[in-house]
């Protein structure tokens, strides 16, 4: 791709531009580690990201240098917001759709990152390592949280939450960076990685950590979801490693059964067909959700709005208040209608297309690009089936690492461009 800063005989430019370069360059990195780390963080990171992605598309405007690329996710985003505003703006007015378009303000990181990876592909490399030994950190955190007892915040969880404040954002965050881990170890692209990351020992138990996130965040949901991600992304390489990751996937089902009694306190009581609490508190929100649906020809279309879901009051030992349907779907049916529904299904399955396409793309499984494009493919996945019973895609610090990835796979793509087509393969 034609490059952002024309050379010149005035070195200041020049210099500048490299400087805002190297400086977005670490933006990037410290983003990436920031995902295991409270949401505040990397939103800090992502405000100082974009006002210097501004500044350096200002200078490249004022050289006269200036092409941008056209996201290939930007239209089904732009539909999405577009109905948020069009459901706002029937439950509300103006002012309640422009603070329901506020809602998908996480999706900014996608079109930041995206420039920035499109300029320069080689930051992938770079990125991987803190993303993943970040991960690696907040598994074992979660391990030591729930094996010893100690919570960061007040509530006591049964779940293991990292640095998180609560389980659900954590385990949708691990299920994200378990599958990209497994992905490049059993593709052997880990490889591609500099330094001691090259060492399959160091990989593997870099891997390992990010699993034990997904395992001690202890949500039902994300195991299940995980599961099916990691059999598919096995199954994409070869079909010895699937059985391999069934194989593996029983006895550590087996052993946490017997050494974990939360394992047995999730899961006994499904296995059991008994309805424990959380279950009936799924089921009363859910009857919730589809009254609140059905309320009026209106709501069916375009819902009751993005941000009008009616807290539901759970009564029982954890007296709570549900402002979500804990599900992806029938939030997006309730919130935003058919209209929504439709909208949000179509975001998900183009972005299944595009790390499907990366993919397919890179032909040797040891290839970066095809590892990262499989964990993405079996992450989307994954979160997808989670979303059935949690509503994860309502998660801010999900939707920030599960974009920021979607990013990876959309730079340096041959997308048309405003002006032209893109020049690169």
């Amino acid at each position: 791709m034609q490059s952002d800063f024309k050379e010149s005989n005035s070195s200041a430019p020049i210099s500048f531009g490299k400087r805002l370069v190297a400086v977005q360059d670490w933006l990037l990195i410290a983003y990436a580690a920031s995902l295991s780390l409270p949401i505040t963080i990397p939103w800090i990171i992502l405000t100082i990201g974009i006002i210097v992605g501004l500044v350096q598309i200002a200078l490249s405007a004022r050289q006269k240098t200036l092409r941008l690329s056209v996201p290939p996710l930007a239209v089904p985003i732009g539909i999405l917001a577009l109905v948020y505003f069009v459901s706002g703006l029937c439950n509300g007015g103006l002012k309640e759709a422009s603070a329901s378009v506020g809602i998908m303000r996480t999706f900014l990181v996608y079109f930041w990152a995206f420039y920035a990876f499109d300029r320069r592909t080689e930051l992938k490399a770079k990125v991987m390592p803190a993303l993943l030994c970040m991960g690696a950190a907040g598994g074992i955190a979660a391990t030591i949280e729930h094996q010893f007892q100690l919570h960061i915040g007040s509530f006591k969880y049964l779940q293991g939450t990292g640095f998180l404040s609560g389980p659900m954002a954590f385990a949708g965050v691990m299920q994200l960076l378990g599958l990209l881990s497994l992905a490049l170890l059993l593709t052997g692209s880990y490889q591609k990685l500099s330094g001691f990351f090259k060492d399959k020992k160091v990989f593997i138990a870099i891997t390992l950590a990010n699993l034990l996130g997904v395992l001690f965040a202890f949500e039902r949901s994300a195991w299940l979801g995980f599961a099916f991600g990691a059999l598919l992304v096995a199954g994409l390489v070869s079909r010895k490693l699937a059985l391999k990751v069934v194989s593996v996937g029983l006895v550590i089902a087996v052993v946490g059964w017997f050494a974990l009694p939360a394992v047995q306190a999730r899961m006994g009581s499904i296995l059991r067909g008994e309805q424990e609490e959380s279950s009936r508190q799924r089921m009363e929100v859910w009857i919730s959700a589809i009254d609140q649906y059905k309320s009026s020809v209106k709501s069916e279309i375009i819902g009751v709005g993005p941000r009008k879901f009616s807290p539901l009051p759970i009564q029982g030992p954890n007296k709570q208040v549900l402002d979500h349907a804990h599900s992806n779907y029938l939030q997006s049916l309730t919130t935003t209608g058919v209209v929504g529904l439709f909208a949000y299904l179509w975001l998900c399955i183009a972005s299944l297309k595009l790390a499907w396409q990366n993919a397919r793309r890179n032909r040797s499984d040891e290839h970066l690009d095809k590892a990262i494009s499989l964990g993405v493919f079996g992450g989307i996945v994954s979160l997808m089936i989670a979303g059935l019973f949690e509503y994860n895609f309502g998660t801010g610090n999900v939707r920030l690492a599960q974009w920021f990835l979607l990013a990876m796979l959309a730079g340096n793509q041959t997308w048309y461009q405003f002006g032209g087509k893109a020049d690169h393969d």
